[in-house]
C-alpha cells in the first residue's frame, strides 16, 4: 500500500475515533442530498443515494413493513467504505430481500426473521426509519 494512502488511512482511523470518543452519540441532521425519502436528513450524506434507490426498490416487495437504517450509516463515524445495516420488517419470512444492482455499496440486510429480541431492540432504540407501508 502506498505510505500517503496509509498515513491518510490512519489518520482517518484517529478522526473516528475521537469523534466517537468526544462527540455524543445524539442524532444528527444532515443536508439530503438524494432523492428525498422519510427521514433522509438523519442518514449520513455519502449513503443517502444508496438508501434512497433500496427505498425505492422496497416499495415494489408489499411483503415489506417497515424499513430501519441503523450503524454507521446513522452516525457521523460514516465513511465512504463503511456498509449500511438495514432491517426489513417483513409481514412472512422473506424468500429474497430486495437490493440495488451497480452500486458498489455494501448492506448487511437484517429481518425480523432471525434475530434476537434483544438485537431487535437496538435497531428500534439507535436506527431511523426510511420507510413505512401506509
Amino acid at each position: 500500500m502506498d505510505s500517503q494512502l496509509s498515513k491518510n488511512l490512519e489518520k482517518n482511523n484517529e478522526i473516528h475515533y475521537y469523534i466517537e470518543r468526544h462527540i455524543p452519540s445524539t442524532p444528527r441532521l444532515w443536508n439530503a442530498v438524494a432523492k428525498p425519502f422519510l427521514n433522509i436528513n438523519r442518514i449520513f450524506p455519502t449513503k443517502q443515494k444508496y438508501v434512497a434507490r433500496m427505498v425505492d426498490e422496497v416499495k415494489k416487495d408489499p411483503n415489506i413493513k417497515k424499513v430501519i437504517v441503523f450503524g454507521s450509516a446513522v452516525l457521523a463515524r460514516c465513511n465512504l467504505w463503511s456498509d449500511i445495516d438495514i432491517f426489513f420488517e417483513c409481514e412472512e419470512e422473506p424468500i429474497r430481500l430486495p437490493s440495488i444492482k451497480d452500486s458498489g455499496q455494501a448492506f448487511d440486510k437484517f429481518t425480523n426473521f432471525g434475530i434476537s429480541d434483544e438485537f431487535l431492540d437496538e435497531i428500534i432504540k439507535k436506527g431511523v426509519t426510511v420507510y413505512e407501508r401506509e
